[in-house]
């Protein structure tokens, strides 16, 4: 299990106004809450996954998750998806599709059942 958090967006200027480490580190510290659930969910269906926090500055989240992929040598990756259309889609975009545009292994999305 992998979370991707992009550090990047909130490295600019503007110190008067945030102090951009420590945004980062809160950053970093919601993604590895995130990651702790994810696990927890996991081992109580009886799953042991390895994860890993992934970190990008300003790269494509989907190559960011498709180069790590590729480093030990993934079979199949496995998304969740929020399931954003519309206008949110066209300014967001969507990671996920991202991902199934350049993975050279299958993909399997989930959609959260709370979408």
């Amino acid at each position: 299990m992998v979370h991707v958090v992009d550090l990047a967006q909130f490295g600019w200027g503007g110190a008067e106004f945030l102090d951009a480490a420590e945004l980062q580190g809160s950053i970093r510290e919601a993604g590895e809450q995130v990651l702790s659930q994810a696990r927890t969910r996991a081992e109580a269906l009886g799953v042991v996954p390895e994860t890993a926090i992934i970190e990008s500055w300003g790269d494509r989240i989907a190559s960011v998750i498709m180069d790590d992929a590729s480093k030990w040598g993934a079979d199949l990756l496995v998304m969740g998806t929020h399931g954003i259309g519309g206008l949110m889609h066209l300014l967001l975009g969507s990671v996920a599709e991202g991902v199934l545009k350049i993975a050279d292994v299958p993909v399997l999305l989930v959609r959260n059942a709370g979408d």
